[in-house]
């Protein structure tokens, strides 16, 4: 989900179409310079609701690094995220562990 909406919101502010994006791609590999990224930092805070900055953008995240920099900063109570891992099954928490690293 965040992933995609990463995708969406680069391909509003560069105006090429998400299909021609690689998700691997350095977003400075795009053309983003930084008067864009201070467009992509309001979009990103608009369609989503979590803040990056600037200088995040700027040190070149692909779109998977990203979404993966933003899910980081979501702040989730203990006991919500105790709650959620406890009633996974064990191959979604395999699954999430790989995703982890």
């Amino acid at each position: 989900f965040v992933e995609d909406k990463v995708l969406a919101a680069i391909s509003q502010v560069l105006r090429i179409p998400p299909d021609r994006i690689s998700k691997d791609s350095s977003i400075n590999q795009l053309g983003i310079d930084s008067l864009m990224t201070v467009e992509l930092t309001r979009k990103i805070k608009g369609d989503i609701g979590l803040e990056i900055t600037n200088m995040e953008l700027l040190s070149g995240p692909s779109v998977s690094q990203l979404a993966v920099i933003l899910l980081g900063k979501v702040e989730i109570p203990d006991d919500m995220l105790l709650d959620q891992l406890d009633e996974m099954d064990e191959s979604k928490l395999d699954a999430l562990l790989s995703e982890l690293g």
